[in-house]
C-alpha cells in the first residue's frame, strides 16, 4: 500500500510567475526527478546507489517525501526532499523532517520559486506530523529560507587543531586533574556494545539524532563514498567514541559522543589525539559541533580553535510546546554527521 501518495496545486505567491504547480509525492514516486534535477544543478553529480543509501537505508517512523516544481509545459523546474530523521528531544523520540537537496533550474533562479517550494513543504500536510522542520545550510540559501518562515537556531562550526596546538594544549593540561588512561580499539563494526552505550547515556536537556548501532552502521559502516573508523574507549563498559575519516595527513572526526559532557570529551580526545598522531602519522584534526555545544570548551583544551565557516541550522517549528525547546541552541547536540542525511 502506498504509504503517502499526495498532489495539490499551491497558490501563486506575489512576484512569482503563475502557470506553476507544485506538488507532494512519495520518494518512489519522485526519486527519478529529484536526482535528475539535482544532477543537472550541482558540481558534484550523485547517482542511485547514493540516493538509496540517502533515502531508504535508514528506517524511520514516516517515509520521505519530494517537492516538485512542474511548469505549464511538463518541465520540472525544482525540487526539494524533507527526509524524517528520528530525534530524542529530552529523551523522548519524535520525528524531525530534515530539508535536502534543494535544485532549482538555472533559468528560474532569483524568481522566487526556491522560497515558495520552501514555504510549501514546510506548511504541508505532511510536515504537520512532525515536531518540526530543520536544516543545515550555507549563507548562500539562507535569505530564502528566513523569508519562507524559517528561523536560525545555531550555527555548525569548524573547529581545527594542529600538532603544535595540541602539544601545547597538553602542556597546560600537565597542571590539571590526571586522569585513568582508557582502554581503547579502533573497529568499523556497531555492535550491541554501542546500544547498551547509547541507551544508557542520558539524553535529558539534549536535541540530538538517534545513534543506535544501526543508525550508526547505516551512516558510517555502509556509506557509499567514505570509509569510516571508530575509535573506541572502554572503562569497563564502553565511555565513548570517535568516527574520523583519514585524509593523508588530516583526521576528520565527523561524530563524537561521550559520557560526562565536556570533561569526558576533553578525556577521550586527550588519548584519541596522540593515538592518532602515532599511529597514523596525523599533524591535524578538525571537528564541526554546533555553537554553545557542551563540548566546544573541551575543545579549546585540546588545542582546537573556532575557525570562520559554518553552516546554519535553521527551524521550521510548528505552533505547539515543542517550538520554543527547538528554539533553545544549547540544548542541540550536532556534529558533522548530521549534515547530508
Amino acid at each position: 500500500m502506498p504509504i503517502l501518495s499526495i498532489e495539490r496545486s499551491a497558490p501563486v505567491d506575489p512576484g512569482v510567475e503563475p502557470g506553476i504547480r507544485l506538488s507532494i509525492v512519495g520518494y518512489d514516486a519522485g526519486a527519478a526527478d529529484l536526482l535528475a534535477i539535482r544532477n543537472a544543478n550541482r558540481e558534484t553529480p550523485r547517482d542511485t546507489g547514493y540516493f538509496d543509501w540517502r533515502y531508504r537505508g535508514q528506517p524511520a517512523a514516516h517515509p520521505p517525501v519530494v517537492v516538485l516544481a512542474e511548469h505549464w509545459s511538463g518541465e520540472k523546474i525544482g525540487a526539494l526532499s524533507m527526509i524524517p530523521r528520528d530525534y530524542l528531544v529530552d529523551g523522548a523520540r519524535c520525528s524531525l523532517g530534515v530539508l535536502g537537496d534543494l535544485s532549482v533550474s538555472a533559468p528560474w533562479r532569483g524568481r522566487g520559486l526556491a522560497g515558495r517550494m520552501l514555504r510549501y513543504a514546510a506548511e504541508s500536510d505532511v510536515a504537520r506530523g512532525w515536531a518540526a522542520s530543520v536544516v543545515l545550510t550555507d549563507e548562500a540559501a539562507a535569505g530564502s529560507l528566513e523569508r519562507s518562515g524559517w528561523r536560525t537556531v545555531t550555527r555548525l562550526r569548524r573547529y581545527a587543531a594542529t600538532a603544535l596546538s595540541h602539544r601545547l594544549a597538553g602542556l597546560a593540561a600537565v597542571f590539571g586533574a590526571q586522569t585513568t588512561p582508557l582502554t581503547w580499539e579502533v573497529t568499523d563494526t556497531f555492535d550491541r556494545r554501542f546500544d547498551e552505550f547509547w541507551h544508557a547515556l542520558d539524553k535529558t536537556d539534549a536535541i540530538i539524532a538517534s545513534r543506535t548501532a544501526n543508525d550508526l552502521a547505516w551512516r558510517y559502516g555502509r556509506h557509499p563514498i567514505d570509509r569510516y573508523q571508530c575509535w573506541i574507549a572502554r572503562q569497563d563498559a564502553l565511555v565513548g567514541y570517535v568516527i574520523f575519516r583519514l585524509d593523508g595527513r588530516r583526521v576528520a572526526i565527523d561524530d563524537l559522543l561521550c559520557r560526562d559532557g565536556e570533561r569526558g570529551a576533553a578525556r577521550l580526545l586527550r588519548q584519541f589525539m596522540p593515538w592518532a598522531q602515532s599511529e597514523a602519522g596525523v599533524a591535524s584534526w578538525s571537528i564541526r559541533v554546533n555553537e554553545r555545544h557542551r563540548v566546544t570548551r573541551a575543545l579549546s583544551r585540546c588545542g582546537f580553535f573556532p575557525r570562520r565557516d559554518a553552516l546554519r541550522l535553521m527551524v521550521h517549528p510548528l505552533e505547539d510546546g515543542r517550538a520554543a525547546r527547538l528554539l533553545t541552541p544549547a540544548a542541540w547536540w550536532l556534529t558533522a554527521g548530521d549534515k547530508d542525511v
